[in-house]
């Protein structure tokens, strides 16, 4: 599943490869960075372990009394938390515009804190906007963007660590980032962006246990950051609690009713819970939010396939393949439902275009393969779940695929040798028990007929009990 981190998306501008400098004033322990708020220059402090971008009372009284700010850009009171974890009283504003260094972001969340003498602080709601941003402690300069250079990290800054951290996990060194929010969590306990990437590094490593205790952290700290939400939602679907996760999602969505990709994996959550049209719901609302998400077409896709609109659902998968014509997944499902409304000839196509993009993806061999044999081309199939089998000796479904074109043929013997072998792989394996039992009914065996298709009622395949009311009286 898709997960979220802190690692300041560029949502406006385009940045290039070297980066934007801008300079900063470094007083105490501090760095401040110039901005412009709505036309009024201003100076911040960099600050990642605050919720947004927050500004006095006296400065907001200033920017309303000269025009700068209008009443109706006031929204409502609230309390929000400072980078030390102090929750303070505040009202919540929109800024329309905000310079940094010539980019311009727009509509960003801020808060005015109801003290005089209150920080000006350059939060996580508008840092969030600027892409990858470095520190360079030695010249006092704030990269937005990337940068070959590297700088001098000096030790003891909750916010050098942080930055690192990003850096490490965007470079796939997930310990090293580890070890880096680690240490930012040791100097502020109550670093919530530090518990959700650290949380996310974590999950990348395999640990989904170890990141929800995280997630779990940066959920007590801020009961209302959506993203830790999302992301410990994908940690538990990681771990087969989809229950779980669609509860977290839920929630990501009640506080953050526009991300196209939490949408997408709720879908996911219902999908496997069994409510496709649930998640056809979530497809759509993720579609509309981001018309050209690939991904949640292919789902959606799927969904419908499993309720039976084949035709939906090769539509979606179209739509799919127009955004990427190498995407071999959505060609291999749009092979199923051309296949299940009779078009094996068009599923063969797709199938070939498969095998052609991911030459090792065994079950488009088997695809292809029962295709064939729809048509008669037995040997062709056989020769695909050959394959099939070569790349993957444990997939039963090639087994008692080849079992079948090998009974169609006539070749009994190593039809019954291939179900065995199925059976074998997967003991619950209901159709290779039905299989068996019609071979083994066409040699003359009752006994052992009877006993497959008794195995294979039991274990759910209802059309055995057919046979066992004909055959086995």
């Amino acid at each position: 599943m898709l997960k979220f981190t802190i690692r300041f998306i560029c949502a406006f501008v385009s940045i290039t490869s070297y980066g934007q400098t801008i300079t900063m004033e470094k007083i105490g322990r501090t760095y401040q960075v110039p901005c412009t708020v709505n036309g009024l220059n201003m100076k911040f402090i960099l600050d990642t372990g605050a919720d947004n971008v927050s500004i006095s009372l006296s400065e907001a009284q200033f920017m309303l009394k000269n025009g700068y700010l209008k009443e109706g850009e006031l929204l409502n009171t609230e309390y929000y938390k400072m980078a030390n974890g102090e929750i303070v009283k505040g009202t919540k504003l929109i800024i329309r515009s905000m310079v940094i260094g010539g980019l311009t972001l727009r509509n960003i969340e801020a808060s005015v804190a109801h003290t005089l003498d209150a920080p000006l602080l350059l939060g996580q709601s508008a840092l969030e906007r600027l892409g990858r941003v470095t520190v360079d402690y030695q010249k006092n300069r704030l990269i937005i963007g990337e940068t070959k250079e590297v700088f001098v990290t000096p030790q003891g800054s909750v916010v050098d660590f942080f930055i690192n951290g990003n850096y490490k996990l965007d470079k796939g060194d997930l310990r090293g980032a580890i070890a880096d929010y680690n240490k930012a969590i040791e100097l502020n306990p109550n670093y919530t962006y530090a518990y959700n990437n650290r949380g996310n590094s974590k999950s990348r490593l395999g640990d989904d246990k170890g990141a929800i205790l995280d997630f779990n952290k940066a959920i007590e700290l801020n009961p209302d950051y959506s993203k830790a939400y999302y992301n410990r939602g994908c940690s538990k679907s990681s771990l087969g609690d989809k229950k779980g996760a669609l509860a977290d999602y839920n929630k990501a969505i009640e506080l953050n009713p526009d991300d196209s990709d939490t949408y997408f994996n709720r879908g996911h959550s219902k999908a496997d819970l069994g409510d496709h049209i649930g998640a056809i719901a979530d497809f759509n609302k993720a579609i509309e939010l981001n018309p050209d998400d690939i991904k949640a077409y292919n789902s959606r896709g799927i969904s419908k396939y499993s309720l039976g609109d084949d035709k939906g659902a090769i539509l979606d998968y179209n739509k799919a393949i127009k955004f990427d014509p190498k995407n071999s997944y959505a060609y291999n499902n749009r092979g199923n439902s051309k296949s299940r409304l009779g078009d094996d000839i068009g599923a063969i196509l797709d199938y070939n275009k498969v095998i052609e993009l991911m030459p090792d993806y065994s079950g488009a061999y088997v695809n292809r393969g029962v295709s064939k044999g729809r048509l008669g081309e037995h040997i062709g199939a056989i020769q695909d779940y050959n394959k099939a089998i070569k790349l993957n000796p444990r997939y039963e479904e090639a087994y008692c695929c080849r079992g079948l074109s090998k009974a169609k043929l006539g070749d009994k013997r190593g039809a019954v040798l291939d179900y065995n072998k199925a059976i074998e792989l997967n003991p619950g394996f209901s159709w290779a028990y039905y299989e068996r039992g019609l071979l083994k009914g066409t040699q003359g065996d009752k006994l052992a007929a009877c006993l497959d298709w008794s195995k294979a009622g039991e274990l759910g395949y209802e059309s055995a009990y057919n046979a066992i009311r004909l055959f086995c009286k």
